[in-house]
């Protein structure tokens, strides 16, 4: 005991477990901060006869006559205040002569602060206090989300109360402001950290591919109870129920009775009293009981949804109110419904989220208000007001119920695939997982999804809450798909499109409900919002799995789908950055999709077709298009904002979904700066609206609707892969027996500074894509899919685009499950053609498109003269051939525009920037045609800086050198095909000389 220690008497009552359970909590709370505790059951201290009026009257009454009990409950909380009335103060005195032994009990005692979870202790105690007699202090802890008037008592100095809507009635009833705190309902400590959900029932020992319903049997009348069951029965359901029927012997009987002979799906088990609450309801899917405040709370804590049943009148109506208000409970009623209603809630994934994310929200936290609240008493012999207050201080700081921890989500479930630690290495004959993926995009779904069909243990491993990445946080609702002349995407992407209405563009809450199911259809386990998933290597280098905060993931193979390649790259994976490896220290911008409510859809797309596909264009629920210019000259208030052309996509709301604010300047590997240029943007949301209100037509009574959680992030690692896919892949139109998925998306670049418009390099027919491409070389056994696979920067402007990542990773995830049946790291299955086939002929029976091998044209001039020198610089992003693959090599060029692509040749090609700054200092930026002069000129001069210099500035010099054509000889002023045979000659010598 330490001295100075406050002495704090509990006093609860055994009606129903709930005030005795507050007590309890409370007792907990109090004792681990260093308090002297007892607690006490004031029935314990009754005449027997008050005992069974509350313990059982009560509860026959309830149940037998509701309706008069709500009459009489209501006629006495008409008019709630602390001050009885004379029949009040008769039924006061009538209890305190029944409970003689209690205010003896607390004279011993000699507790600092009385602490009641049950109204009829103050009201014993009331008389007491008015007679002057020396009483300690006493506060209530109302254990309801409602307060009648018997609660109300005279002698306490403070409420303790669930909700503000409580204080707000206390305050009505003329209690003062001061005497209440919200705090929430005091519940068992262990609610505080609970494990995840298959952590809860591994312990339990139960089933982790099922849902477990727990259906709290207490408080019903048995004739309920079997009715319940026995729509339980008809559930054609995979369900494990778990009945728990307390301390009622004869409710055991009569369920285990009414569940004899049953031999359906659904697993039952009957128990009494159970002391692990916290853990079950960890486990749990749903809670099916009455809404008691205790058990309320316990499930708003776990974020249990509940199905209410039956409840009392009074104080379960009121906390059943707020349940469904919440939005985290249904109500069974009539109890008919019970099995109907059941299958709603489990065939519904939304549903059920939504109910769980509910349950979780909106709990009070503590608070502490008032000038006496404001910190520690000292500890010299306080006199008894300032004892109360120093324990008022204890209980606002929050050992009163752990509500500050019942507005966040439980710890996400530790998954285990050997006994000893990770950080050890996987044990001896350990069960590992077969396959781990990492992150929530649709193409690590697509990935975990395929290899858990392929009969994988898998497990999807997530720091997001929700799933969808891109197209759920994103808001991204509008497919870049290419459908003609076919639909290379099909397999898994197909599926899932199909799931959202197979439309161009799909609702975002559809998008994620798919993910949902497909997931859980295939038996991915998914353990979601934890700690960022850091890699486990052992001593030699060699991925074991991931660790999240406390979860552990142990794997055969390993997949990074989080889009960005952060697990990848921290595991030891090489990676370029944006286009670093062309010489650029650039990338695509990124944007932020905002939502606008009040477009008028039938005048948009009236008007967008009356202009013509000049003005934009339409495609079922999809606008896009410049719109005359009008969006792009908006002006923002930050240089790093800009709006491009429209792209649009309408949801089934009505809500129009707008992909055009482009953002600069923010670093998507650093959390930091992602968030800042989020803001930014949102901010800049609302004036945009307004001026899109002025100009585009449909919009007139636009009004901002929102902006997405996540920024689109279009650009940031490519790995350094196995193999690799590049952009004259792309445009050569190759396709080989080894690929395992096929694009045909245009090589379409977004701008990458705010004074520049992107650009189109050209539009292949069809390209394949090959395992090697997301074959991480080290450290094994890793594979990365998404845009962060093996793509160099311009053959991504097409590969980044999800449905050609959905197919990819789809042929990554049957390859690994098949790697880690066989031990194999990935680099060997996907150097294995044998292997290879092996992949391509499973993914041809799941209705994958496996692009024919045949013989296919590249697209582009290939008959000009120029075609060869065109696709080396194309090759390091230095010539475009736009939708229509025609660069145009007839044109006539500038000298400042040759000066500025002999600077970018320097740059992407040797390395060297100085050659651009050197050249314009000596040649000026003059407009006029490129004459022969000039261009012979510094030509010369170019090459001379960057080490391959002529023998001398002629035309016959620059032959033998090879940095012109044979033969090569202008006699007027160069087109553009000219200009790109010097760039490219002089771009030859640095490839040479890498070789």
């Amino acid at each position: 005991m330490s001295p100075g220690a406050h002495r704090i008497l509990l006093v609860s009552a055994s009606i129903g477990g709930g005030h005795v359970a507050a007590a309890r909590a409370l007792q907990a709370a109090f004792d681990e901060g260093g308090a002297i505790t007892d607690h006490v059951d004031l029935l314990e201290y009754t005449a027997a006869p008050l005992r069974r009026l509350y313990r059982q009257a009560y509860f026959d009454l309830v149940r037998n006559a509701p309706d008069l009990v709500d009459w009489l409950g209501r006629r006495l909380d008409k008019t709630p205040r602390e001050e009885k009335s004379r029949q009040q103060k008769l039924r006061a005195r009538l209890s305190r002569l029944l409970s003689y032994e209690l205010p003896v009990r607390i004279a011993e005692a000699r507790p600092d602060v009385v602490v009641y979870t049950h109204f009829l202790g103050p009201e014993i105690l009331s008389g007491r206090v008015r007679r002057r007699v020396p009483a300690p202090p006493q506060v209530e802890v109302i254990t309801d989300f409602f307060a009648h008037s018997l609660w109300l008592q005279p002698g306490l100095q403070r409420y303790y109360v669930a909700t503000e809507e409580v204080a707000v009635h206390l305050r009505s009833s003329g209690v003062a402001a001061e005497r209440i705190r919200v705090t929430g309902i005091p519940i068992d400590p262990r609610f505080a950290s609970l494990p995840g959900k298959e952590e809860a029932r591994r312990r339990l020992e139960l089933p982790v591919d099922r849902d477990l319903l727990v259906f709290m049997a207490s408080g019903l009348g048995a004739r309920d109870l079997v009715a319940l069951l026995e729509q339980l029965r008809e559930l054609r359901w995979p369900l494990h129920v778990r009945v728990v029927c307390g301390r009622s012997p004869e409710l055991v009987t009569v369920a285990r009775e009414a569940l004899e002979g049953y031999e359906g799906p659904i697993a039952f088990d009957v128990v009494g009293r159970i002391d692990d609450m916290p853990l079950l309801m960890a486990a749990a899917d749903l809670l099916v009981g009455k809404p008691g405040g205790l058990t309320s709370s316990e499930a708003l804590a776990a974020g249990l949804p509940l199905a209410v049943v039956q409840p009392y009148p009074l104080q379960e109506e009121a906390n059943a109110n707020v349940l469904l208000e919440q939005g985290a409970a249904m109500r069974i009623a009539p109890l008919t419904t019970f099995g109907h209603k059941l299958r709603g809630f489990f065939d519904d994934p939304e549903r059920r989220s939504a109910m769980s994310r509910a349950a979780r929200a909106r709990r009070p936290d503590p608070v502490m208000v008032g000038p006496t609240d404001r910190g520690p008493r000292p500890r010299r012999t306080p006199s008894g007001r300032r004892r109360w207050w120093a324990l008022a201080l204890v209980l606002a700081a929050g050992l009163l119920t752990p509500a500050s921890a019942q507005g966040r989500p439980p710890a996400a479930p530790p998954v285990r695939s050997a006994v000893e630690d990770a950080a050890n290495g996987p044990s001896q004959g350990a069960d590992l997982a077969d396959v781990l993926v990492i992150g929530s995009q649709p193409e690590a779904i697509a990935a975990a999804v395929a290899a858990a069909q392929q009969g994988a243990r898998t497990v999807l491993l997530t720091s997001a809450s929700r799933l969808g990445g891109l197209f759920v946080l994103g808001e991204l609702n509008v497919l870049d798909l290419r459908t003609t002349p076919q639909l290379y995407q099909r397999g898994l992407f197909l599926r899932w499109w199909r799931r959202v209405g197979e439309r161009p563009a799909f609702d975002v809450d559809a998008a994620e409900k798919a993910f949902e199911a497909m997931l859980s259809e295939a038996g991915v386990t998914v353990v979601r919002g934890v700690p960022t998933p850091v890699p486990l290597l052992d001593a030699d280098g060699r991925l074991l799995g991931a660790r999240a905060g406390d979860v552990t993931v142990l794997a055969r193979q390993v997949i990074d789908g989080e889009g960005d390649g952060d697990f990848a790259a921290a595991a030891g994976a090489p990676f370029s950055f944006g286009w670093s490896s062309l010489g650029v220290d650039q990338r695509m911008a990124d944007t932020l999709v905002f939502a606008v409510d009040g477009v008028d859809w039938r005048a948009l797309t009236a008007a967008v077709r009356g202009r013509g596909p000049a003005y934009a264009h339409v495609r079922d629920n999809v606008v896009w298009g410049p719109f005359g210019g009008y969006p792009a000259a908006y002006r923002p208030a930050h240089p790093d904002l800009r709006m491009r052309g429209l792209n649009l996509g309408l949801e089934s709301d009505g809500t129009v979904l707008v992909n055009a604010l482009l953002i600069y300047g923010a670093d998507p590997r650093d959390p930091a700066s992602l968030a800042a240029a989020r803001q930014r943007a949102a901010a800049e949301v609302p004036a945009l609206v307004r001026y899109l209100a002025r100009g585009i037509p449909g919009f007139e009574h636009a009004r901002p609707g929102g902006v997405a959680p996540e920024p689109y992030v279009r650009e940031s690692r490519h790995l350094e892969a196995q193999c690799v896919l590049h952009a004259l892949d792309v445009l050569d139109n190759v396709v080989t027996d080894l690929d395992v998925a096929a694009g045909g998306y245009p090589l379409d670049v977004q701008s990458f500074s705010p004074h520049d418009s992107g650009f189109v390099y050209g539009t292949p027919d069809i390209y394949g894509a090959r395992l090697c491409m997301a074959v991480a070389p080290t450290p094994a056994p890793l594979w990365v899919v998404g845009k962060t696979a093996g793509f160099d920067p311009i053959a991504f402007a097409s590969a980044r685009v999800v449905p050609f990542g959905m197919a990819l990773a789809e042929a990554v995830g049957v390859a690994a499950a098949r790697a880690a049946a066989q031990g194999l790291d990935p680099a060997q299955l996907a150097a294995d053609p044998a292997q290879v086939q092996a992949v391509r002929t499973v993914l041809a029976a799941r209705g994958a498109f496996l692009p024919p091998v045949e013989t296919r044209a590249p697209v582009g001039p290939v008959d000009s003269p120029y075609y060869g020198a065109y696709r080396v610089l194309l090759s390091r992003g230095l010539a475009v051939g736009g939708y229509t693959n025609d660069p145009h090599l007839e044109q006539r060029v500038s000298s400042v525009s040759f000066l500025y692509l002999l600077s970018n040749v320097g740059q992407r090609f040797f390395g060297d920037a100085e050659v651009g700054p050197a050249l314009v200092a000596r040649y000026g930026t003059a407009a006029g045609p490129l004459l022969p002069l000039t261009a012979l000129s510094a030509a010369y001069d170019a090459a001379c800086m960057l080490g391959v210099c002529p023998a001398e500035p002629t035309w016959s010099a620059l032959q033998r050198a090879g940095l012109a054509p044979a033969g090569f000889v202008p006699s007027g002023p160069l087109d553009r095909g000219e200009a790109y045979a010097l760039a490219a000659g002089i771009a030859r010598q640095a490839e040479a000389s890498s070789r």
